[in-house]
């Protein structure tokens, strides 16, 4: 259900945001921005909103943030072939090679955010750490990852965007 509702919230409004500039005498590469532009949600604002609404661990919290999560890799994926077209044309290596980096990572780091981040945090890492300096080493562990994440998603022809997205998922 949350990819269903990803991909209906991420195209349903992209759709509509692309075609405005269509009507308006714009052309493709117009239309394209405005749909990858427009696609957008912010994971981070549904999870603090159902938070503090205590709704997080609730079935419709979970869809939520499913949905939230499906709707940023797509935008991320927008994104990613806009600028391929803006910047390498519209040669088909260019645009798939983006789409299969975005997969492979999102799910390798996906795994590793589920099993083997938590393990590491829980059993090694934050044992070692006073409660009080808890939360600033965590926070330099996410800049850490995206310091990481940023060049190599882009190195290998995704968004720098995906890996800021990523080392926030982990």
């Amino acid at each position: 259900r949350g990819l269903g509702l990803g991909l209906i919230g991420t195209l349903g409004p992209a759709v509509l945001a692309g075609l405005c500039p269509l009507l308006w005498q714009g052309g493709f590469l117009e239309s394209a921005v405005s749909f990858a532009a427009l696609s957008t949600m912010s994971t981070g604002i549904s999870l603090n909103v159902l938070k503090s609404g205590s709704a997080l661990n609730r079935p419709l919290g979970q869809l939520v943030i499913a949905a939230a999560t499906v709707n940023e890799i797509l935008s991320i994926i927008f994104l990613a072939q806009v600028d391929a077209f803006v910047r390498k044309g519209s040669s088909v290596k260019f645009h798939l090679i983006p789409i299969v980096v975005v997969f492979i990572l999102t799910g390798f780091i996906a795994s590793a955010a589920v099993w083997c981040i938590p393990k590491f945090l829980d059993k090694k890492l934050l044992p070692a750490i006073p409660k009080r300096h808890r939360p600033e080493v965590l926070l330099g562990l996410v800049f850490s990852t995206a310091l990481i994440l940023v060049p190599l998603c882009t190195y290998t022809g995704a968004s720098g965007l995906l890996g800021a997205f990523l080392a926030g998922l982990s």
